[in-house]
């Protein structure tokens, strides 16, 4: 095994440094990521487990690239593969080596997983069960399907030259109130201390806007505070992290 930082998304936001290791056994890659992320390998029925770790075999992988999250740092490697159930899930994660200043290992992984992919003989495709009498249906004909007919209405009998009806006068609708915005709301980022998932409320502008921004807050887990800081990347963009507070 060597040691791994794996990657996960937060609010859709790239946040690393959640530590576990990866290993590439004879049958696929072995990975020990920590407990919040093996989620991302579905349900315990969808898992591959071999020699006490999480297993991707190698005739399961779908793809596999090498990228840099917000274009700096170290490169991961990304891994799309298809569990036992047959759902596609990814993962992402960066070998490294060497203590003081980590060496990702991606490149060469990515080299050697696509070679290996390449030996396999019957890879794993997504599953698409059916029941006996159902068919699939794209998109499009499933919302036409649950789309509500128009309306039909059945002029009640009258007699001969009675008037017709006059028509019903529908109330005017009160006008709708103008929502009010939510002062504030909630992000989720990842202990410094241990590595656990947690909301912290932050100002609706804050988010939305390019101010940037830092707050203190206790890991409700551990109990340990947290230095939350909105940053701004080489690229532009804006992303959120949480340290260890001094």
């Amino acid at each position: 095994m060597v040691k791994a930082v794996f990657l996960a998304e937060i609010s859709g936001v790239p946040l690393g440094g959640l530590y576990g290791d990866a290993r590439l056994s004879n049958d696929g890659v072995l990975l020990n990521p920590p407990e919040v992320l093996l989620r991302s390998f579905g349900p315990p029925e969808a898992r591959w487990i071999q020699e006490g770790s999480v297993l991707i075999p190698y005739n399961a992988i779908i793809d596999v690239d090498s990228f840099k999250p917000l274009k700096i740092g170290i490169k991961y490697v990304k891994i799309r593969f298809v569990d036992r159930l047959g759902t596609v899930r990814k993962i992402s994660f960066a070998p490294i080596t060497g203590t003081l200043i980590p060496t990702s290992l991606a490149e060469q992984w990515v080299k050697e997983l696509r070679r290996r992919m390449g030996a396999v003989q019957q890879p794993i495709t997504p599953q698409q069960t059916v029941a006996p009498g159902w068919e699939l249906v794209s998109p499009t004909q499933e919302r036409a399907a649950f789309a509500k007919p128009p309306e039909v209405r059945e002029e009640p009998s009258r007699p001969a030259g009675a008037p017709a009806p006059k028509p019903v006068e529908r109330p005017q609708e009160a006008p709708k109130e103008a929502q009010v915005p939510l002062a504030s709301v909630r992000i989720e980022v990842a202990c410094g201390h241990c590595g656990k998932i947690f909301q912290v409320p932050v100002p609706k502008a804050i988010l939305e806007g390019s101010q940037l921004y830092a707050t203190t807050m206790a890991c409700p887990h551990c109990g340990k505070k947290n230095t939350i800081t909105k940053i701004k990347t080489p690229d532009g963009e804006y992303m959120w992290q949480a340290a260890p507070a001094m």
